[in-house]
């Protein structure tokens, strides 16, 4: 919902091309033991620094959730391919 208040087109765009791609995976960070909890305490920093109009906060909440997930995805393919050998 809040790249779809940014009114910003290429946003939107973006994250359309990662939720399709998203889609098309066997699973996501939030199949990892714990991250559904850690996202949503993510998502509620995101959204306080928002209301807040506190930009700089918002965005370094933001990044931090990325960098999370995306780590969080790299340990779940490490441990895939370790199981698979």
């Amino acid at each position: 919902q809040i790249h779809l208040a940014s009114h910003n087109r290429y946003l939107v765009q973006q994250l359309d091309l990662v939720h399709r791609t998203m889609a098309l995976m066997a699973t996501t960070s939030l199949a990892a033991v714990g991250r559904g909890q850690i996202a949503q305490s993510e998502h509620d920093a995101i959204v306080t620094a928002i209301e807040a109009k506190d930009e700089a906060r918002a965005a370094k909440a933001l990044r931090e959730h990325i960098s999370v997930a995306f780590m969080t995805r790299l340990k779940q393919d490490a441990t895939a391919r370790m199981d698979e050998n």
